[in-house]
């Protein structure tokens, strides 16, 4: 009787097999394990079935495999007797299914870098409803962090209005606070010496004013309960905030009074 996958057997040697058998060489890592072991095979089955056997004991699709003898063993329907097979055979993953295994760019980054990113950074202001000592943590964890690079943009590039309540949310203490930081880094900037710089900040004072954050940052200082509010920032956010309407009410007086 012929095997089901014995296709290049002759008629006539449907009959007894012989033992053979291979020593495995794993190449490189992608296999997950470099031992080498030997493979016990009839020489009546095929390359297919070498294959098989393999992908069974490590736990890899057939399919994905790599034989290499001499060259690579890619016919899975020749059998062994007539394959003129080495006694050595080196394996490994295809290289399509060693690239689709790479770290993606994300695996290089610092973990600063993956943190600022905002699924992760908007985690980390969630964890600050948490009471002491956790929202205390994060805190300092997030100063210690790049500027998220959302709320950077947001407030620096006012090329239209932003939703100043998402940016600048009187409901989350923190996060305010974090905002109002930005804003006063911005108004704080040293123009002085760089024509350019003043010109830029003083535009951005137009945008702001003129897109409503003046007057959102006023409402917050008349709606948000701050003396009552369980964030241990609260005071500071206060007095940023008030320091930061300071400064945009004298800048925008200062330029009032020198257009008339």
């Amino acid at each position: 009787m012929f095997e089901r996958n014995s296709s290049h057997l002759k008629h006539g040697e449907g009959g007894r097999s012989e033992a053979v058998q291979f020593l495995i060489i794993p190449y490189g890592e992608s296999l997950g394990t470099t031992e080498r072991f030997l493979l016990p095979m009839q020489d009546k089955q095929t390359i297919g079935d070498i294959r098989k056997k393999i992908g069974e004991m490590l736990n890899v699709p057939p399919e994905k495999l790599r034989i290499l003898g001499g060259k690579e063993i890619g016919d899975d329907s020749q059998v062994i007797k007539h394959a003129v097979l080495p006694s050595s055979l080196h394996i490994g993953l295809s290289r399509s299914e060693i690239e689709s295994k790479a770290p993606n760019e994300s695996y290089f980054k610092m973990p600063s870098q993956i943190l600022v990113q905002e699924e992760y950074f908007q985690q980390l202001f969630d964890l600050l409803s948490f009471p002491p000592p956790l929202c205390l943590v994060v805190w300092e964890l997030l100063m210690k962090l790049p500027t998220n690079p959302t709320i950077h943009d947001q407030l620096t590039h006012l090329e239209s209005a932003p939703s100043w309540k998402a940016i600048l949310d009187p409901g989350n203490i923190f996060k305010l606070y974090y905002s109002l930081q930005v804003v006063d880094a911005i108004l704080q900037s040293d123009t002085l010496e760089d024509p350019e710089l003043l010109m830029n900040q003083q535009q951005w004072l137009d945008s702001f004013i003129n897109f409503g954050g003046l007057l959102h940052l006023e409402n917050v200082l008349l709606s948000t309960d701050f003396l009552n509010s369980q964030c241990s920032k609260r005071l500071v956010c206060l007095a940023l905030l008030l320091e930061n309407l300071e400064l945009i009410l004298t800048e925008f007086q200062d330029k009032k009074t020198t257009t008339l």
